[in-house]
């Protein structure tokens, strides 16, 4: 009986440990380089490449600065997970502009702002 007892306590505690999470937090700001002025709407491509075959954690999400021009995202990673993530957005003659951190469950807070030529029918004098 008390194997018994003590199996299920194990094999709850293993589920315990598999949920677990912590939280990558990524931010910033973008803004014309010409201005200073935000650039809202626009988008910005989060991404943690991975190795599918080895059942790395992979991530990829879309979001979109605000009035400010501030974009954020928070992520659920996986205790032990450790790896790159990039934020990437497109400037006014359609160059990737890409910001990468190396994140880990210590250093998992990360602030990017970007200043690229921000008007969309050509960025102004020097686009």
């Amino acid at each position: 009986m008390r194997r018994i007892i003590f199996s299920l306590m194990m094999g709850l505690l293993s589920l315990t440990v598999l949920g677990q999470t912590y939280n990558l937090s990524l931010s910033g700001t973008i803004t014309d380089d010409s201005t200073s002025n935000p650039l809202p709407g626009q988008i910005v491509q989060i991404s943690i490449p991975g190795d599918s075959l080895s059942n790395d954690f992979i991530y990829f999400n879309v979001v979109f600065t605000n009035e400010s021009g501030f974009y954020q995202d928070i992520i659920d990673v996986p205790i032990g997970t450790e790896g790159m993530v990039y934020k990437e957005t497109f400037d006014c003659n359609g160059n990737l502009i890409t910001a990468g951190n190396q994140f880990t469950e210590n250093n998992s807070v990360f602030v990017n702002d970007f200043e690229i030529c921000g008007n969309p029918g050509g960025g102004g004098e020097e686009c």
